[in-house]
């Protein structure tokens, strides 16, 4: 996280894989990411509240996420992966 006057970093995450999409924020200021090995939910302040591998197979988990999560509006979390399937 940077701060957006100064351009400072304020935390920073260390997670398995790498981030290639974007993060969605709930109301209540989670992060959610999605790496190329795990699904991450994120306090603002970096303390990660979770972190989960949710592929249908361990196999499938080499192939990663292919889309940034998004949040539904009844708060369901959304996230495609190269595995073929949409995990929610």
């Amino acid at each position: 996280a940077l701060n957006t006057s100064s351009g400072v970093v304020v935390w920073q995450l260390n997670c398995a894989g790498s981030f290639g999409s974007t993060a969605a924020v709930s109301d209540s200021g989670v992060l959610y990411y999605a790496s190329t090995a795990k699904m991450y939910a994120v306090h603002v302040n970096g303390t990660i509240l979770w972190s989960s591998i949710i592929f249908k197979s361990p196999a499938a988990s080499e192939f990663g996420f292919t889309s940034s999560p998004l949040i539904s509006g009844d708060g369901t979390l959304y996230v495609g992966s190269m595995d073929g399937y949409m995990y929610a």
